[in-house]
């Protein structure tokens, strides 16, 4: 299995049509899945919609090597492997092993956990240990139809995501459920994704050794990208749930649902990027535009979101989660600006790596090492969670900004494999 010099089969044209609908797409799953977070922060409450953040949070911290195989197959699908069936069975056959203990570590220390955070129960934890492995599977099937460019396909997975999630989850909420009732929801609309996005893949051997290990090497720069990214997302929800008290976690933790948006716009332009910029690598083609219309859409973004928070953080906490929660209002406007400052940086980040380039997988990781460390000693207060999440986020994007400007060169193209 070789990566050749990359002929695709779609016309420019019919990618970017499916890229609109991709990012069309993206802005309903986005806005069906804050439905979802405010709905059930309004059934909830702040005490119990804090344990619901966290198990959202533990997902997405537990399951990041998902997203580091949908990269890796992203890539490598679209720089033309010669045998594509090869590479999606064999990342499916590494993945069930991973996933079965992730699954089993999740449920052996469920008990353990539900104390450590306060949580009423330790049945979602084990719920959602339960849906970790087809969570996984489907980060192949998807990574190989963005890989392919069908955007069309790929927004389908997420739409039929979001959708159930949403539905089965104000269901079950209403009926009495509570927090377990949302993680099964959660954990229903992962098979409802996979369904849409899944593929027969023929019986086929295993990858050349070299090409494996060429893959491996990727996927641990595109591992520490998605680490560092967990680190500075995440991170903060987990450590104001273990040091402030519920009813103020859950506020924050609400603070956090909307302060995010940035950093969920950010997505889909990544994700739209990445297999384009890694077949213009392969193919020698310029992609300098491509970046610079990625960062102007997410820094006009940010800078959007970040004036409507300055100026009416109240209301919007209010018109979104009522007025239980409008005490948070004077943190919204600088999480906001944090998150916008690394939404700007991953997507740098992002396209760097995708053309071969890991220096800035590396930097996204010491700035969420950074985060999390600062954020271990300094967590007196909500108030200090979200400054020092702003400092992290300045500094980060002017190493970004700087990195960029000094012309990062991609790694050198191996015998075995082109564009890496």
């Amino acid at each position: 299995m070789t990566v050749a010099a990359v002929a695709r089969p779609h016309s420019r044209r019919l990618v970017l049509s499916g890229g609109a609908v991709f990012m069309l797409s993206a802005t309903l799953v986005h806005a069906g899945n804050y439905a979802f977070n405010v709905i059930l922060g309004r059934q909830l409450g702040p005490a119990l919609f804090s344990e619901l953040s966290l198990i959202v949070t533990l997902l997405l911290v537990l399951t990041f090597v998902a997203s580091t195989v949908q990269t890796t197959a992203t890539r490598y699908v679209a720089l033309g492997v010669e045998s594509p069936a090869e590479l999606h069975r064999w990342l499916l056959r590494v993945l069930r092993p991973a996933s079965g203990a992730v699954a089993i570590s999740l449920a052996l220390s469920a008990p353990w956990l539900a104390g450590a955070f306060r949580l009423s129960s330790p049945l979602p934890l084990l719920l959602l240990a339960a849906g970790i492995p087809v969570y996984l599977s489907q980060a192949v099937h998807r990574g190989v139809v963005q890989g392919q460019e069908r955007f069309g396909r790929l927004a389908g997975s997420y739409q039929a995501e979001m959708s159930v999630r949403l539905i089965a989850g104000v269901g079950l909420v209403a009926a009495g459920f509570s927090v377990a009732g949302a993680t099964t929801a959660l954990v229903v609309s992962f098979a409802a994704s996979w369904l849409v996005v899944k593929q027969t893949v023929p019986t086929a051997g295993r990858p050349p050794i070299g090409v494996r290990h060429e893959v491996w090497t990727f996927a641990r720069s595109a591992a520490l990208l998605l680490a560092g990214e967990t680190l500075i997302s995440h991170g903060d929800l987990i450590i104001a749930k273990l040091s402030l008290d519920p009813e103020t976690a859950g506020a924050y933790a609400a603070v956090s649902l909307i302060g995010r948006l940035t950093l969920l716009g950010s997505w889909p332009v990544v994700a739209f990027i990445f297999p384009i910029a890694a077949r213009r690598r392969a193919g020698g083609e310029p992609s300098g535009r491509l970046l610079a219309g990625a960062v102007a859409v997410v820094g006009g973004g940010s800078l959007l979101l970040t004036v409507a928070a300055l100026a009416g953080s109240e209301q919007i906490l209010e018109l979104a989660f009522g007025s239980d929660y409008v005490a948070a209002a004077p943190w919204l406007g600088p999480y906001v600006v944090a998150t916008g400052c690394f939404a700007v940086a991953r997507t740098v980040f992002a396209y760097h790596l995708a053309r071969g380039i890991r220096t800035g997988a590396r930097l996204a990781l010491a700035g969420g090492v950074l985060e999390v460390a600062a954020l271990s000693l300094l967590h007196g207060s909500p108030g200090t969670l979200v400054w020092v999440q702003v400092a992290v986020g300045l500094s980060l994007l002017t190493v970004a900004i700087g990195w960029h400007l000094s012309g990062p060169r991609p790694t050198a193209v191996s015998s075995n494999t082109k564009g890496i």
